[in-house]
Formats: structure tokens, sequence, C-alpha cells
């Protein structure tokens, strides 16, 4: 056992721990570096996708106050909602369906068109995408972007991408990420490709962590999510499903909870789809100043080895 010394035998040196204190130092100052390297509180995602079919439930019944429902209950910190409608009825009767969504759910709404309803529909107005997001995350930059329609003699609707450039507060450091929403073409499977190749794009060499949710009109192992699958991994498993949440970088979340469909007695009837809802957490990233702290302890431990070195005549 070493004792405490307070000088170095023969040389005078001040020395105030000996051997054993000075690894307990050592090892406390990597614990609190370790500590440093990751923040206090793991960033926590809670995604939702919903195909609403514009509130129009299995009854035929157009009711939003049971999408609200949904999603006040399962309390999701970000959705991504399709078939969404925003204009007003033939009698002029507003009918802007992310309006009333935002506004009753207390989450701040995003649309993105798809199409303007053509013509001899009961509806005048625009038709797509929309992100609910609450009220504590940054939305930094919207921008919708209409996919790529090869087969325009299919019979097919127009469809589009809501790419969104959102900030988690964690502890008081803003945590970035990406968030995309959307809808693929229901009919053609060469729209569909080029559609999963258009989202790819959108984030092709990007660090910026990224979550993919819609409905994206194809089921596991099939070609289309081949080709989404170069970029993205599925939240749930082995599940029969066409509408996802999936996150972009295995190295950059944990899946807490994984995708599954929300079914009870008001997702069964407020749609003909079931909603879609994963946890996911952003993996924490070590800090400028415990990176610069290991770095100086590293610096020092090789000082200490080359100095025995100096010592033994090496």
């Amino acid at each position: 056992m070493h004792a405490f010394k307070f000088a170095r035998p023969g040389t005078g040196t001040p020395r105030l721990f000996g051997t054993s204190a000075r690894r307990i130092v050592s090892t406390l100052l990597v614990l609190c570096v370790c500590m440093l390297a990751q923040r206090a509180v793991a960033a926590t995602l809670v995604a939702m996708t919903y195909n609403i079919h514009h509130a129009e439930g299995t009854d035929d019944v157009i009711d939003i106050q049971r999408i609200t429902d949904v999603i006040n209950t399962y309390n999701p910190d970000v959705v991504s909602l399709q078939e969404v409608f925003q204009g007003t009825d033939l009698l002029s009767n507003p009918f802007f369906q992310l309006d009333d969504l935002a506004t009753l759910t207390g989450m701040q709404g995003y649309f993105g068109a798809a199409f303007t309803v053509p013509p001899g529909e009961p509806v005048i107005g625009d038709f797509g995408n929309a992100v609910l997001v609450k009220s504590d995350i940054t939305i930094n930059n919207a921008t919708t972007h209409a996919l790529p329609n090869p087969e325009p003699a299919a019979p097919s609707e127009p469809r589009s991408v809501i790419e969104m450039q959102l900030s988690l507060d964690d502890m008081g450091t803003p945590v970035d990420f990406t968030f995309l929403a959307t809808h693929f073409d229901h009919n053609s499977v060469a729209n569909r490709l080029a559609q999963a190749a258009f989202v790819n794009d959108l984030v092709d060499g990007s660090s910026t962590p990224a979550i993919l949710a819609g409905d994206l009109n194809a089921s596991p192992g099939s070609s289309v999510m081949q080709v989404i699958e170069d970029e993205w991994t599925n939240t749930s498993l082995s599940i029969p499903q066409i509408d996802y949440v999936m996150y972009r970088g295995s190295n950059q979340w944990n899946v807490i909870l994984p995708g599954q469909h929300l079914i009870d007695p008001t997702t069964s009837v407020a749609s003909d789809h079931f909603p879609v809802l994963a946890t996911v957490e952003i993996v924490p990233e070590p800090s400028s100043l415990a990176l610069a702290l290991l770095a100086l302890i590293g610096g020092s431990a090789f000082l200490r080895h080359r100095r025995r070195g100096w010592a033994n005549g090496a």
C-alpha cells in the first residue's frame, strides 16, 4: 500500500499524493469526461404517421374530432399526416383540416399541397400532406417538394414530400434533425420507385439525423422498400404495413418502442388506415469540451509513459 508523501525521496520535489491516490483522481477525471461526453438526457422523439383519409371514417362520416382524439390520446411529438384537405366546400364553408387539427391539438402545423382539387369535386382547395409539431420543437425550415411521376398516364394523383428541419431543446442544447413526411403513389410501381429514389436523394450525403414517416404504399420486402432501405431503417418489427416510421443512420438513433399500429375503438373507425407510432432516441454526441479533455488526458498519459522510458534509458 502506498503512503501519502509530500516530497519525492532524494529530489525534494513537492508531491501531494501517492500512486494510489493519483490513480483514483485519474479514474474520477475520466468518469467526469465520460459524463460530459454525453448529454445529460438523451433526446427522445415520439413520431406518428397517419393517413387520415380527409377525416372520412369507415362509417363514411367526416369527423375531424375523431382524428384529434387519436392524436391527443397517444401524444406524439411530431405527426406526418396524409390525405389532408385545406379549403372550403361549395358553399364557402371552411374546410381547413390542418388548421383545425393544429388548433385542437395545440400543435404547430405545416401543410404541403400535392395538388389542387379539380373542378367537379364537392370541395375547393388543396389536397396533400401535413405535419403537426409540438410547441417545444423549433421549426427551422420547411419545404414541400413535388415527387416525380414518370407514368402520368397511370390512374394516380400527384404526390409530394414535406422536408422539415427541426430542433429539439435538450436541457438547453438544440438537437437538430430532419423530418420527411410523404405519401407515395398507390397505383404505379414505376412512380413509387422514382419517388423512393427522390426521397433518398434529399438526404444523401447529409450527416443530420433524419426521420421518414408516411404512407409509402409498399409492403416490406417490395422493390420500393428495397430502394428506401438503401438509406432508411424501419422502426417496426416484421408487421404487415404500408405506413412507416423510419430512421436514417443506425449510429444516430436508438429505437425505444418499435413502430406499431394503434388499434382501438376510435382508430378502427376514424380512417381507413391505422396510425403507426414509434419512440426513438437521438444518440448523444460527444461534447467539444469532452473531446478536448480526452485529448488532454491521452496526451498526458503519453508524456508520462515517455518520461518513464527516458528515466530507464529508453
